[in-house]
């Protein structure tokens, strides 16, 4: 792949690890302007970052128990009533399925749970009111 000088800079000195332009076959250049800072916010969680939050929080729903079935990604069990996180695959009041980088998404404030029930990223499977409970589980994950 040939370097190129980036556009718009005439007799600038080409910094391969900060400024590049890259002629890729027929496609126009792509060019990468600086280095790229990726803060906190720019991260996504993954399994266990939601895990850790959720034990670090003890974040639980008083008297009833909610199983988070992510797939394959696993399962995050929070039993009000033993008021504990765990990873087990016991039977819940309620049982909320949704794939790992949709609950992310929602987690962050990207998706909002409302829209990814109706559009079917998130099944409740039991007690609705319980589920209807977990907007603060979200805001907790948020904190």
């Amino acid at each position: 792949m040939p370097w190129r000088r980036p556009l718009g800079a005439p007799g600038r000195r080409l910094n391969p690890l900060h400024d590049a332009t890259v002629t890729l076959a027929a496609h126009a250049p792509l060019v990468c302007n600086g280095p790229i800072q990726f803060g906190p916010e720019d991260r996504l969680m993954n399994y266990n970052d939601i895990l850790q939050r959720f034990q670090s929080g003890n974040v639980t729903v008083p008297g009833k128990k909610v199983k988070f079935d992510f797939g394959d990604a696993g399962k995050i069990y929070l039993d009000g009533v033993g008021n504990k996180v765990t990873t087990e695959d016991g039977a819940a009041d309620t049982t909320i399925k949704v794939k790992l980088d949709d609950f992310v998404s929602m987690a962050q404030g990207q998706l909002d749970p409302t829209a990814a029930f109706m559009q079917g990223k998130l099944r409740v499977e039991g007690d609705m009111g319980v589920a209807m409970q977990l907007q603060g589980v979200m805001a907790k994950l948020r904190g």
